[in-house]
């Protein structure tokens, strides 16, 4: 744990996401709702994402010892973005190196660039994503955690789950830091 972004007042008041599933295990830290939403907001399009980064890499870390407690991964990989300077490595590397995870971003890829997902619908964001991901032979017989920064409708693990089970996966568990309520 590092530099934290909340004050103790605010950090008090996160709401807890209760596991879910949606075809798949999934687990989010926190509800994307007040403080917690601040942070990711300034994480995503903030001028200085690093200064989240040790706050996003605690949540992450107190969500694996919740959900994941006991369980053994053979990779973690994240939801892969476009761009130089991908946002989420920031604190998912940490995160992983915190958890003695084999961290490779490398195995799960994206293929075509596609429309940003927050103004989309849940149908639109199915069709936006559809065939976007590609994962490496690597995983094959491998259990897999997928990272992700937010779960909104799970379209996008969903694909990413997808393209790693093709390229053979034995599973795939999902760990994300917020979670949309009402999805």
């Amino acid at each position: 744990s590092g530099r934290q972004c909340l004050c103790g007042e605010c950090a008090a008041k996160l709401v807890p996401a209760e596991e879910f599933r949606s075809g798949l295990k999934a687990c989010a830290a926190y509800s994307y709702e007040g403080a917690a939403r601040d942070v990711m907001l300034c994480f995503k399009f903030g001028e200085n994402p690093e200064l989240c980064a040790d706050t996003l890499a605690d949540w992450l870390c107190g969500a694996f010892d919740a959900h994941y407690d006991g369980e053994s991964f053979d990779f973690a990989v994240s939801v892969p973005s476009f761009g130089k300077h991908p946002r989420m490595e920031l604190f998912i590397r940490d995160f992983a190196k915190r958890r003695r995870l084999c961290y490779r971003p490398e195995l799960l890829i994206k293929t075509r660039p596609t429309e940003k997902q927050h103004h989309l619908s849940a149908a639109e964001r199915r069709i936006n994503l559809r065939g976007a991901f590609a994962a490496s032979e690597a995983v094959r017989g491998k259990s897999i955690l997928l990272t992700d920064d937010i779960f909104t409708t799970g379209s996008t693990v969903q694909e990413c789950c997808a393209a790693l089970l093709a390229a053979g996966a034995e599973s795939v568990s999902v760990l994300t830091v917020l979670k949309a309520e009402g999805r």
